[in-house]
């Protein structure tokens, strides 16, 4: 998804799509697909990819977003803001200790230790240690949308879909400023400087075996107030 109040355009063009290699989500990294003339596809994190430019379109459904939760830890299960966590590990969730001015590592197993966090998939609970209890605590991570709540972020989508899967052609952002919540949850967004990659399944990281983003740059570190990335791509 691509917040378009914040986003600012320079470039875009049109690219072809192998139909077995179909884009359902806007705001997604894309790199070149040489399966088909002048073709992209969403990245997989892989080192020898090339960027593309990000993906923009006519509205998909919005099965999956990032977020970012602001609370105050307890020695026993703490809530977030109701939103289920898509992992089977725990590897897609970063959380920073705000009080300490640390990061904690999150685990699936329960009694966690100190600087360490239970995060359960498919919950709604985070366990912390009781040396963390009271603590201010910043919860970066990505959740499954119900059907509400993806009509509640961007209206119901067009009778018949999306043309561009029919055509088998997505619209691609060359350069600009860019809003999207296609982003790696497990990174720390606020280390400054940030150096952004490609990471797996069509998200944006720091760090890891993916291309870096050409004369990318972020503009908007994720925070609870606005849960979009800002990115200032320019890819020539």
């Amino acid at each position: 998804m691509i917040n378009f109040n914040f986003s600012r355009f320079d470039r875009s063009t049109t690219r072809a799509v192998n139909p077995a290699n179909l884009i359902a989500v806007e705001g997604a990294p894309l790199v070149v697909d040489n399966s088909v003339d002048n073709g992209v596809k969403v990245t997989i994190g892989g080192a020898g990819e090339i960027f593309a430019g990000v993906s923009i379109s006519q509205q998909n459904t919005l099965t999956q977003s990032g977020y970012v939760d602001q609370l105050t830890s307890s020695s026993g299960a703490t809530p977030i803001a109701n939103l289920t966590y898509p992992l089977a590990t725990a590897t897609a969730v970063y959380i920073f200790d705000n009080t300490t001015s640390v990061s904690l590592t999150p685990q699936i197993a329960a009694s966690p230790a100190t600087g360490f966090v239970q995060v359960a998939a498919g919950s709604t609970l985070l366990t912390f240690n009781a040396a963390q209890a009271g603590n201010s605590v910043t919860v970066y991570y990505r959740y499954n949308l119900t059907a509400a709540q993806s009509v509640g972020l961007q209206g119901t989508i067009l009778p018949g879909g999306d043309s561009g899967a029919i055509l088998n052609v997505v619209g691609v952002l060359i350069a600009g400023d860019i809003y999207t919540d296609q982003w790696d949850a497990s990174v720390a967004w606020t280390t400054n400087p940030v150096v952004v990659t490609l990471g797996t399944t069509g998200l944006f990281t720091v760090g890891g075996s993916g291309i870096k983003v050409p004369n990318g740059r972020v503009i908007h570190a994720p925070t609870s107030d606005d849960p979009f990335l800002g990115l200032s791509i320019d890819n020539g």
